[in-house]
């Protein structure tokens, strides 16, 4: 397991699939609430280009660290948990929400069910998108930038925090926040993270109650994380009252509430790169995305070269750590922040199996457990034994096994199999198979539709990111492309000619169908006037 990196949208949309895999595997991803949000409002964007938001989403998708990685709870939710009193430890971790517990056979276990975001990313790369995650995107996109700058100065100055000192640099604007938050009275603070943070009404009387009782000490000794929020809140507002930063960068600020909870955050975001230094601690570190991607493609190479029998092993075989050498930047980081992998304890490869063997055979009532909800609360005084997190993922990405052989699909031993089949449960009828039907016309009939609506001929078959999709308007070079959804059917005709695929009007395929006919009856009816 390597270092905890907490990464932004345009650092995974910089690299390839392969990359990505190791990504994953050579990192444990701390997943932004951002990151996610930031994705989904790609969903309602229009920008004219040659891609389809469906596209856009499905691409990014495809790069989810789905193997490793894990949602933080929301910046929000953790200020308000740290403003009542609850730990929020600044240091590198995931903050993953609250669980079931329960006793399997005599040991206590924590169950963390699959997150929301993981099954909308799976959903996403399958073609997926639920037309209530459409209107939150479009919602999302207009209420994501909190309360606006001129209000959030006017407060400071009438709070006599802010006396608009020059700012000629970001260094400036520092000081100048420091300086705020020293002219500020602890109960000040206590009411603005509050305010700014949106936290619940009827909470901030509890909070100030607290405060009160706990002997008004300062806003960092009562919530730590709550100050680190407040500091990153203002340094925002009065880097861009000072005309240091745009409004449209409100977003990539939002990543810095998150800094506290990972050893290195890497972006590609020049805004990042800036600010990040400001509100990292010594030990932390922020990497530029290319010198990263950079990284992650040379260790790419090394490992595409293998012997084909090699490579047909899982990542973790034949990649449990990076190369010895230090030259690559993922070795250094590994050097820097788990020293101790070059000299791994030795384990027995038999107990390592019973141990395996023994919670494998528990896997169905730990899931009934889940199922079931559990119980909230903790076993007193008694340590976990085992943490439970539930995740889905394919077994191949990219070029990549993921899982060993004796694991994987026993119905599909060909390592050769298509992604694309791998990845989606798309189901082939009449001689079509995952592996000859890339590359081909297909035509698109729609399961549901009005009876006018029946299909659209001459599309065209391709792999995108490991998924199948189909180019519907081929000449205008996939401007009007979707992914295959993992519940279509794909046939041959009886003569083996024509191929089509069926799929739901709802899916983001049918929905571009339904789109195209639309677009041809309006041009129609233009020319018919």
């Amino acid at each position: 397991m390597g270092p905890i990196a907490l990464f932004d949208k345009s650092f995974l949309q910089s690299l390839s699939v392969d990359e990505s895999v190791w990504f994953d595997h050579f990192f444990l991803a701390n997943v932004c609430p951002i990151f996610y949000a930031e994705t989904q409002a790609d969903l309602a964007k229009e920008d004219g280009k040659s891609l389809t938001p469906e596209e856009l989403v499905g691409r990014i998708a495809a790069k989810f660290p789905d193997f490793s990685g894990s949602p933080n709870v929301h910046h929000r939710t953790m200020c308000t948990a740290s403003l009542l009193g609850h730990e929020v430890p600044l240091r590198p971790q995931i903050i993953l929400p609250r669980g079931c517990h329960a006793t399997v056979s005599g040991h206590p276990v924590a169950i963390l069910p699959e997150s929301p975001e993981a099954r909308a990313f799976l959903r996403w790369t399958q073609g997926q998108f639920e037309e209530e995650e459409r209107q939150a995107a479009a919602e999302w996109r207009q209420s994501s930038h909190g309360y606006e700058t001129p209000e959030v100065i006017d407060a400071l100055r009438k709070l006599k925090a802010f006396d608009n000192a020059p700012c000629s640099t970001l260094g400036g604007v520092r000081d100048a926040t420091d300086e705020a938050l020293r002219r500020l009275t602890e109960e000040q603070k206590v009411w603005l993270v509050s305010q700014l943070m949106g936290v619940y009404g009827h909470y901030r009387p509890e909070i100030l109650k607290r405060w009160e009782y706990g002997g008004r000490s300062t806003l960092e000794t009562f919530a730590p994380y709550a100050s680190f929020v407040l500091r990153v809140e203002l340094f925002y507002h009065i880097a861009a009252h000072k005309g240091r930063m745009s409004a449209a960068q409100r977003l990539d600020m939002t990543y810095m509430f998150y800094l506290p909870f990972c050893h290195v955050f890497v972006s590609k975001d020049r805004v990042h790169r800036n600010c990040a230094p400001f509100f990292l601690r010594d030990e932390q570190d922020f990497i530029w995305g290319p010198d990263l991607k950079e990284a992650l493609r040379s260790l790419n190479a090394l490992y595409s070269a293998l012997p084909d029998a090699e490579k047909s092993r899982s990542i973790h075989a034949i990649a449990s750590h990076p190369p010895l050498d230090g030259e690559n930047l993922v070795t250094k980081l590994w050097d820097r922040y788990g020293p101790t992998w070059r000299t791994p304890r030795t384990v027995k490869c038999q107990d390592v199996k019973d141990l395996t063997a023994w919670w494998q055979e528990r896997i169905k009532d730990i899931e009934k457990t889940a199922e079931s909800g559990g119980d909230p609360t903790p076993p007193p005084d008694r340590p976990l034994d085992a943490i439970v997190i539930k995740r889905r993922a394919p077994n191949k990405k990219g070029a990549c096994w993921r899982v060993p052989e004796a694991v994987r699909n026993p119905e599909r031993p060909d390592e050769a199999a298509s992604d694309a089949d791998d990845a989606q449960g798309i189901q082939f009828y009449n001689g079509a198979t995952a592996e000859n039907v890339v590359g081909q016309e297909i035509s698109v009939y729609l399961k549901e539709g009005k009876p006018d609506i029946s299909s659209l001929p001459q599309c065209r078959t391709f792999l995108n990111a490991g998924s199948l999709w189909v180019d519907c308007v081929p000449p205008l070079n996939r401007k009007y492309a979707a992914p295959v959804p993992n519940d279509a059917m794909i046939s041959r005709s009886s003569d083996g000619e024509q191929l089509a695929v069926f799929v739901l009007p709802t899916s983001a395929l049918g929905t571009l169908v339904v789109k195209l006919f639309k677009m041809r009856e309006e041009y129609d009816k233009r020319q018919g006037a």
